[in-house]
């Protein structure tokens, strides 16, 4: 009885964790900002059909800009892929995980012995009862050592890559204009993403290999099962995540509070609140998102997003945002992401029994933590290799949702003027490589959006914006 309770619970524990480590899984998708530039755009040539051309919109310098700066970016993603890819490969080939192993043995074996340690046990009970929890799952002191490694490996990545982050989120978005993050703030934000990931990921990789302990070959299903049945209950604490990092407030009662009260009712979407983010204190982008699910479920508004758009364009925007979910998406969502745990833990379970008969990846079989990097590196190819598909998927999703948004509410020029000042506060190419759109965009590019919203025609409909 006590070890199906204890299997209940690593099944929970690992599932559980699994979700919360990976919220970009979860996340709302970005939302648009407003121009005031609508009145400008022509919506007919003269032979009563759409004629859309960037240069209407936008300057060659304008363009130009913005294209350096996401061909940058661009490459410096590549670069961090391709650098994380490197690293996997030599930390294992040269036997670094090994030796990592061996350090998080004499730590396990210090905390084991430390007489401090004890007496802080003998005093406090129920920590004691907690941290015999790992011998206890894992009949020894291998729970330790897994919670050992997996700390000792995060703080190994984290040290390799920190100038690549640095580079990437700090000085690149300085250099454009679109930061507005002092270091302080941005060293503080990567502390507490370190100390938090340290620990959520820590519990992930020790309910993984308890269940490899525990049930063999067989791990990979239950820690499926777990996370299908997790990222529900994920759902409605993923609202109190962004709380860490930033600070929240109601929105003011007001015009754009009722309009925006007023649509989601009439749409049927009950909301618990509708809150603005201090993003300005990190960005100049804006973004407003649903998250949350049942009680938790409420709207945020970046400040950047209220301080510059009027009520017209915030509802717009709303309005895409509830097209999502009358579009059953949410369960098409989690049909999908369960489809994706199913094949990614499957690759996985094959990665870690073949590697562990290859006698140049360091470690003796799959419940050896030392496999741990092969682990990691199964779970971000597999992502990688997914990625197109799942931004074709998620453009698909968005092009709906921008139909959907203009039955809602019918107002195409505030609609085509959303993208245009989207594209000028977040610096999109306009007209960007087929190529690049369906390995990387999530959303569709400009163009296919201004093309949507000069086919709408509100007065054939008997609808006024």
């Amino acid at each position: 009885m006590k070890g199906r309770r204890r299997l209940l619970f690593l099944l929970f524990l690992s599932g559980f964790t699994v979700v919360c480590l990976c919220p970009w899984l979860t996340k709302p998708p970005p939302a648009f900002s407003s121009a005031d530039e609508s009145s400008s755009l022509q919506r007919e040539n003269p032979e009563g059909r759409a004629s859309i051309d960037p240069k209407d919109f936008f300057t060659i310098d304008e363009m130009a800009k913005w294209k350096r700066y996401r061909l940058q970016k661009l490459w410096l993603h590549l670069i961090g892929l391709g650098s994380l890819l490197a690293f996997y490969f030599l930390f294992l080939l040269f036997g670094f995980n090994r030796i990592l192993k061996e350090i998080a043995l004499r730590l396990a074996g210090a905390c084991s012995d430390s007489r401090l340690l004890c007496r802080t046990g003998n005093r406090f009970p129920a920590l004691r009862t907690l941290a015999k929890l790992p011998e206890r799952i894992f009949g020894g002191q291998e729970g330790l050592v897994v919670l050992a490694y997996t700390g000792l490996f995060v703080l190994v990545i984290r040290l390799v890559f920190f100038p690549q982050s640095f580079a990437q989120t700090f000085w690149f978005e300085h250099h454009y204009g679109l930061s507005t993050t002092s270091i302080a703030l941005w060293l503080f934000d990567y502390a507490k993403s370190l100390l938090l990931g340290t620990i959520v990921l820590s519990f992930m990789v020790f309910g993984i290999y308890g269940l490899l302990n525990r049930v063999g070959d067989r791990w990979w299903l239950l820690l499926w099962a777990g996370v299908s049945v997790g990222i529900v209950g994920y759902a409605y604490i993923a609202p109190y995540r962004a709380h860490l990092y930033s600070n929240f407030h109601p929105l003011e009662s007001g015009e754009l509070r009722g309009r925006l009260e007023e649509l989601a009712e009439r749409q049927g979407v009950q909301i618990e609140d509708i809150l603005v983010v201090d993003a300005s204190r990190r960005t100049k982008k804006v973004n407003a998102y649903f998250t949350g699910s049942g009680a938790t479920r409420r709207i945020v508004l970046f400040d950047t997003l209220v301080e510059q758009f009027t009520p017209r364009e915030i509802v717009l925007i709303l309005a895409h945002e509830l097209a999502h979910r009358s579009q059953g998406g949410e369960t098409l969502s989690y049909l999908i992401f369960s489809l994706t745990a199913f094949m990614v833990l499957s690759l996985a379970n094959q990665a870690l029994r073949r590697g562990s008969r290859m006698d140049r990846l360091h470690y003796s079989s799959p419940r050896d933590v030392a496999g741990l990097p092969v682990l990691f590196l199964t779970f971000f190819l597999a992502f990688e290799i997914l990625r197109p598909a799942n931004c074709v998927w998620k453009r698909a999703r968005e092009l709906e949702a921008d139909r959907r948004s203009l039955e809602m509410v019918c107002d195409p020029d505030a609609f085509l003027g959303i993208h245009v000042k989207l594209s000028r506060l977040n610096y999109s190419d306009v007209t960007p490589h087929p190529l690049v759109v369906f390995l990387f965009y999530s959303h569709p590019p400009f163009l296919q959006r201004a093309e949507l919203a000069q086919s709408v025609d509100c007065l054939s409909r008997g609808v006024s914006p």
